[in-house]
């Protein structure tokens, strides 16, 4: 099961996930290269986000050349590459991966992640509520309550999710 959190977020778990491994590329060639690495483990490249560590990610971005070439300047400022280089759905740099690994090739629909509503355990609040986040679609659960001592309103918010592997075939480059 995979069981990343983004607190203390580590992703050495994923390496249980499968048993294919590749070495990660440090030029062009190496880069271009990972299409064929996808495709000859079974998945489709094209549905696959390649995400790499912030070195593998910066060695990606110097093979590209000039932003004019491949698109725009999305990689630069935020770490992405929409509609990816190389074939693949989406390339990102992730800084949470573990020491030795440097990077995943993860089928697109391969992780379901689920979240509910919080339910307040004791029924003391001065008001609660839920949101759906527009852009995750998470539920949130907020609270508003007091402490009196001090005459201060608080508003905490909370959510409960999980995620599951739903195909194997994850590729760890190391």
């Amino acid at each position: 099961m995979f069981t990343e959190t983004l607190g203390d977020a580590n992703l050495s778990t994923v390496e249980v996930l499968s048993d294919y491994t590749a070495t990660a590329p440090t030029a062009k060639q190496g880069f271009a290269g990972l299409f064929a690495t996808a495709s000859e483990k079974g998945i489709n490249p094209y549905d696959t986000v390649a995400v790499l560590d912030a070195p593998t990610f910066a060695a990606c971005l110097s093979s590209l050349g000039d932003a004019a070439v491949w698109g725009g300047p999305e990689a630069v400022r935020n770490g992405v590459f929409v509609n990816g280089p190389y074939g693949f759905k989406t390339v990102v740099m992730c800084p949470f991966l573990a020491s030795g690994t440097k990077g995943f090739l993860i089928p697109y629909n391969s992780i379901g992640v689920a979240s509910r509503y919080d339910k307040p355990a004791i029924d003391g609040y001065a008001e609660t509520w839920s949101a759906i986040d527009p852009k995750t679609g998470f539920t949130v659960s907020y609270r508003v309550f007091e402490h009196l001592c001090n005459g201060a309103a608080y508003i905490g918010g909370s959510t409960l999710f999980g995620c599951k592997l739903l195909q194997k075939g994850i590729v760890k480059l190391t």
